[in-house]
């Protein structure tokens, strides 16, 4: 075997050993055991497959001198590629670690929030929450009449007083246009509290209150006064759909109560679920930016076996 010939040999193995190890690294990203092992591999695996292939052709007595003089060359670049390896493995320990950290944060978290199929008992002071943040949202602009029926709304809603919400509608029942103004900007402002619940109008002029993705809505007559139930859908698209027949084994009364209470639970249970709130561990986006070396592993490897056909040229 020529001297050109064992240059390509062992820079064809740097390079497959390389690669390979680079893309052990990236399937197992995620898996920090694998992904440590696999860093601190990368510089024995190309060593290795240079050294290794530069002894193999060797054997070959002829080119005996050529092959040792290539591999103490290779030697000293695959120990460049190493260190280079070491250093992405250091990196590697660094996310290793900030997913286990990560992990177990996220763990503690957990443990600490209730059943998620649990509904929270709404005191006073949660109801007291709640029509505070829908208060603060009331422009000064606003009319002190007008202001103080949007704040009966609110109240009504939050406390499920069907009462106290018939009679604010009822004082807009001679006016439909700003009925519906009113309608709209207490949607905005529960939406914007983060409850899901909808206030909206049928063809007759009843006001439907009902919870987002439920399906039973309270339907008051702002005219007259008189509830009923109705059962909705919603469609694909958003719109809500009234469907024919009678609720029997509920009262519009207790249904009201139901959707202030699951408005206010959805507006201030925030302080109980926030996973999103936790902290990324220090140096985390450092550590990511020295995994960019592992991207010259290859390369290396490359121009390794590219210095090596260049060196016997010479």
């Amino acid at each position: 075997m020529s001297q050109f010939e064992i240059a390509d040999s062992a820079a064809k193995a740097g390079t497959d050993s390389a690669a390979k190890a680079k893309q052990s690294l990236s399937n197992q990203a995620f898996e920090p055991g694998s992904v440590k092992d696999a860093g601190k591999n990368v510089g024995t695996g190309v060593a290795e497959a240079i050294t290794g292939s530069i002894t193999q052709t060797g054997k070959d007595s002829a080119a005996a001198e050529a092959a040792g003089k290539v591999g103490h060359d290779a030697k000293e670049g695959a120990n460049k590629v190493g260190s280079m390896a070491k250093e992405a493995a250091r990196a590697a320990d660094g996310i290793s670690n900030h997913i286990e950290k990560g992990g177990q944060a996220w763990g503690d978290r957990i443990e600490s929030w209730p059943p998620f199929n649990r509904k929270f008992e709404v005191t006073d002071k949660d109801r007291a929450e709640a029509k505070d943040m829908l208060g603060k949202q009331l422009s000064d602009l606003i009319p002190e009449k007008d202001r103080e029926i949007l704040k009966t709304m609110q109240a009504s809603l939050i406390d499920g007083n069907l009462d106290g919400m018939k009679k604010a509608l009822g004082s807009l029942a001679d006016d439909p246009a700003k009925m519906d103004k009113f309608i709209k900007e207490l949607n905005s402002e529960l939406s914007k509290s983060g409850a899901n619940v909808e206030l909206a109008k049928d063809s007759q002029g009843n006001v439907l209150i009902y919870d987002r993705y439920g399906n039973t809505a309270v339907s008051i007559n702002p005219k007259t006064g008189d509830t009923t139930l109705r059962a909705v859908e919603r469609q694909g698209d958003g719109s809500v759909v009234l469907k024919p027949g009678e609720i029997i084994n509920r009262q519009a009364g207790d249904v009201m109560k139901s959707i202030g209470d699951n408005a206010t639970r959805e507006m201030t249970e925030p302080r109980y679920y926030k996973p999103y709130d936790l902290r990324p561990v220090p140096d985390y986006n450092y550590k990511l930016e020295k995994m960019d070396k592992f991207n010259n592993i290859e390369n290396g490897a490359k121009q390794l076996g590219d210095a090596l056909k260049k060196k016997l040229e010479n």
